[in-house]
């Protein structure tokens, strides 16, 4: 169990929720002081005890989340449920397989959390797991694949790039129905790159990213035109980072890209990052316990070059970009 004692807040669920939870939280190690259906019962405390860890469960209303972050920025954030849109707001874990609490869940409770904290705690070193062997690489794109935590990962990956960055990206994000315009709108607004939603048979140009529209899926070819389809049936996800990262070696164009692997459940992407490994393809991957949600990252990181937090990812991405022949010889 992790050393250091937390004190937990909760929010949200109903009592049988927070007393399962609390109980997980003792287990641990850790102390809850404070746990409340509303979250506007604890913004209005006057002179309250420091929380060092927020939970928020089933019935918390978006509005209130953000007034309790805007008052609490040095809170870490874990949520329980998947009845919220928060995807612009900077979640520090997300357990989707906690929704619905059973009696007996206390240990298994606590163990997710004694996790979390313990990679929080610790130092993570950027690592390698595969050779980068390939002197014909020349990178001229980046393919980005993200899901659950998308939004929060990107925008402070777009921050750690410096202004003067051109390589275009097109970026694969599960989005919700009717997000993509809204999602674009607000990456515009953190970065001086462009941001459009992707449109089929366009070429694609330096200082661009190009968000895979929703219900379609996204290819390059290999003249750099983007092709958008529907035809595909095998993927589970339309947008799919798979079939974006798969299309690198139908296309011919895998000597050119780099593919980077970030937050999201599941395990879109897998096949993908493989067959970039295999076809002379740079492969970043964030590394599992500094993403929001690990499932997609922990099931490429077998397929990786490299394999770090978001700020050493940005750093390696430039350093590829722009010196990709010292890049090469220094691997």
């Amino acid at each position: 169990m992790v050393k250091n004692k937390y004190k937990f807040a909760i929010f949200g669920g109903n009592s049988f929720d927070r007393k399962i939870i609390k109980s997980a939280i003792n287990i641990s190690g850790n102390t809850l002081i404070f746990q409340f259906p509303e979250i506007s019962d604890f913004i209005h405390l006057e002179n309250k005890e420091k929380v060092d860890i927020a939970i928020f469960n089933k019935n918390v209303k978006l509005l209130d989340i953000k007034t309790f972050i805007l008052q609490n920025s040095d809170v870490k954030i874990i949520f329980f449920n998947n009845d919220l849109s928060y995807d612009d707001i900077p979640v520090d874990a997300f357990f989707p397989e906690i929704e619905n609490i059973k009696a007996s869940e206390s240990l298994r409770i606590a163990s997710r959390i004694d996790s979390f904290l313990t990679q929080k705690s610790g130092k993570h070193k950027e690592h390698q797991i595969n050779k980068f062997n390939n002197n014909k690489f020349n990178p001229k794109i980046i393919f980005i694949g993200t899901s659950t935590g998308g939004p929060t990962t990107i925008h402070k990956l777009l921050q750690e790039i410096p202004e003067d960055f051109y390589t275009p990206i097109i970026l694969v994000q599960h989005l919700g129905e009717g997000y993509s315009k809204e999602y674009t709108s607000f990456l515009n607004k953190i970065t001086k790159m462009n941001v459009k939603i992707a449109e089929n048979g366009e070429y694609i140009k330096k200082r661009t990213i190009y968000i895979a529209p929703n219900d379609y899926q996204i290819k390059l070819d290999i003249n750099f035109k983007i092709t958008l389809t529907t035809d595909n049936k095998e993927e589970l996800f339309s947008p799919s980072v798979n079939y974006l990262f798969l299309s690198a070696k139908e296309n011919k164009i895998s000597d050119y890209v780099i593919g980077v692997i970030l937050t999201g459940m599941g395990n879109d992407g897998e096949k993908g990052t493989k067959s970039l490994l295999n076809n002379g393809s740079y492969v970043i991957t964030q590394s599992p316990n500094t993403a929001i949600c690990p499932g997609m990252p922990s099931s490429s990181v077998k397929n990786s070059h490299f394999i770090s937090s978001i700020p050493d990812i940005a750093k390696r991405l430039v350093n590829v970009v722009h010196n990709f022949n010292d890049f090469y010889y220094k691997e």
